[in-house]
């Protein structure tokens, strides 16, 4: 399926499957989508409500391609996001 098929379902309020949506974001990130079409989608995503489906696709081409790490068992994050899942307030997030 072509990316404006794509785009042009969602933006008719119709839920992507999971690999719509990581052709699309992969679109998205790899800067084959205009600025233009990707607020609309975004705002259509916003409006429509993101499906698991969507999410899980989109969520898969991100961490793709996120740039890995090596890093020693010594290291420590000094300003954590809250998503390490240790029910857990991080004052820097906060401030």
């Amino acid at each position: 399926m072509d990316i404006s098929n794509i785009k042009n379902k969602l933006i008719s309020q119709n839920n992507l499957t999971s690999d719509e949506s990581f052709l699309l974001f992969n679109a998205i990130m790899n800067g084959e989508v205009n600025e233009i079409d990707t607020s609309a989608i975004l705002i259509s995503l916003k409006i429509k409500g993101e499906t698991k489906d969507e999410i899980l696709g989109a969520t898969k081409i991100m961490r793709s391609k996120s740039l890995k790490i090596e890093a020693s068992e010594n290291v420590v994050d000094t300003c954590g996001t809250g998503g390490d899942m240790s029910d857990t307030l991080n004052i820097s997030t906060a401030a």
